[in-house]
């Protein structure tokens, strides 16, 4: 009689384990849709080769942050080929339009972070020069840049970039 009240007591505990793992994996995979309607904007097209019209170039390797008003900041690689020596740019929107920069001749696969301040950070490889690690303030004029490394061996490579409570910018990074 013991052995019988042992296996019906695992088999409802068994049974209750169960029914907590669906209700808790249930939670885990709402099946909610999200409100709205999405907003789609151009920040910049992609270059044309003046001699070859048919030959679209590539923007490559979005990162993106949103401001404390809701506002949205892109940094991204742009060229006619996909090589390792394409420019970088920076967009921010103001209230009405896009303001687009340049940052680098050579910047590829950026991580976009924003400071307390809400000054962009960015990480960045340049693999044309000795395949770096870029780290950049944008904040000061002409843009703070210092290199954190220049043993990458891979354009394969890949940083994220995270800013601490102080602001201290940490990078992690493959080679």
């Amino acid at each position: 009689m013991t052995y019988t009240k042992s296996v019906a007591l695992f088999l409802v505990f068994c049974l209750i384990g169960l029914v907590l793992a669906q209700a808790q994996f249930a939670q885990a995979r709402p099946q909610t849709t999200i409100p709205g309607t999405w907003k789609v904007e151009t920040v910049d097209k992609a270059p044309v080769d003046p001699n070859d019209p048919e030959n679209l170039g590539l923007v490559r390797y979005p990162s993106l942050a949103i401001d404390n008003t809701g506002l949205p900041q892109v940094a991204y690689s742009n060229g006619l080929d996909e090589n390792p020596t394409n420019p970088l740019f920076y967009a921010h929107k103001n209230s009405a339009s896009w303001i687009t920069q340049t940052l680098e001749a050579s910047g590829e696969k950026p991580s976009l972070v924003l400071s307390r301040q809400q000054q962009p950070r960015l990480a960045f490889f340049d693999f044309d020069t000795d395949e770096t690690l870029i780290f950049r303030n944008l904040d000061i004029a002409g843009g703070f840049r210092q290199v954190i490394t220049n043993t990458i061996g891979s354009t394969r490579a890949t940083a994220d970039l995270a800013l601490d409570s102080n602001d201290k910018a940490h990078i992690a990074f493959t080679q």
